[in-house]
């Protein structure tokens, strides 16, 4: 029988705790929120849209208020969802083939307000809401529609923002556009404002998905796991002395 140190002993006992607690880092998950269903809103109308979550057997809701500040140069600006899929903005005098898109020469753009968590349940799972923090907008997809898609101004405090970010949608319009490796990107960013860019009408997109991050703790197995190795270090090393 090989004998270890009773040094040895410990210090192996306690790197394996040590590993345990560093599993215990909270997780950064990301999720395509759902869009509102497809019909015209206007600015007079707050709408509210719901993404209903599980999460290890616990349930809860990510809540977002669409359209309370949509904008446009022309009057009567109006958000259109097409099949609860694309985010676009029209008019009065924009053309029909313009409706599920963002056009730069009216200044068009919309936003996403409000950003929470909602009705929480535990459903028995050990897990409480204070287990999930730092939800914010983290990313979104345009869609190029066969136009000519130039930039995004992106900003968390309004459209004219001083502190908004450009986003280049040129070549590949369609894919996803990260936010976080922006100057003004924030972890604590619930509202969301987009905007075109320039004067150019050519300059036409819509949007194709809304992405979310928050951190959450892990599943309470986690935590049955380190209360094991601890257990286990405090058995060997009693044994050994």
């Amino acid at each position: 029988m090989i004998k270890m140190p009773l040094k040895n002993l410990t210090t192996s006992a306690l790197l394996l705790s040590a590993m345990a607690v560093c599993s215990l880092n909270a997780t950064t998950f990301n999720l395509d929120v759902d869009f509102a269903a497809a019909g015209n809103y206007t600015n007079a109308v707050a709408q509210d849209v719901t993404t209903s979550v599980n999460f290890l057997g616990a349930t809860f809701d990510i809540v977002y208020t669409l359209n309370a500040t949509a904008t446009s140069t022309d009057s009567n600006t109006i958000v259109v969802v097409s099949n609860g899929t694309t985010y676009g903005v029209t008019s009065d005098t924009d053309s029909v083939n313009h409706t599920l898109t963002l056009e730069a020469d009216t200044d068009e753009g919309i936003a996403f307000l409000g950003l929470s968590f909602s009705n929480f349940q535990d459903n028995g799972s050990g897990i409480t809401l204070g287990d999930l923090s730092g939800l914010r907008w983290s990313a979104f997809t345009a869609t190029a529609d066969g136009n000519n898609p130039d930039n995004v101004s992106v900003s968390y405090n309004g459209y004219a923002a001083a502190t908004a970010s450009s986003i280049n949608l040129t070549p590949d319009a369609g894919s996803v556009r990260d936010f976080t490796g922006l100057a003004n990107y924030s972890e604590n960013g619930q509202d969301l404002y987009l905007m075109t860019t320039g004067a150019n009408s050519s300059n036409r997109w819509g949007i194709g998905a809304l992405t979310v991050s928050y951190e959450a703790v892990p599943e309470p197995s986690s935590y049955a796991l380190l209360a094991g190795l601890l257990g286990l270090s405090v058995v060997m090393v009693r044994r050994r002395s």
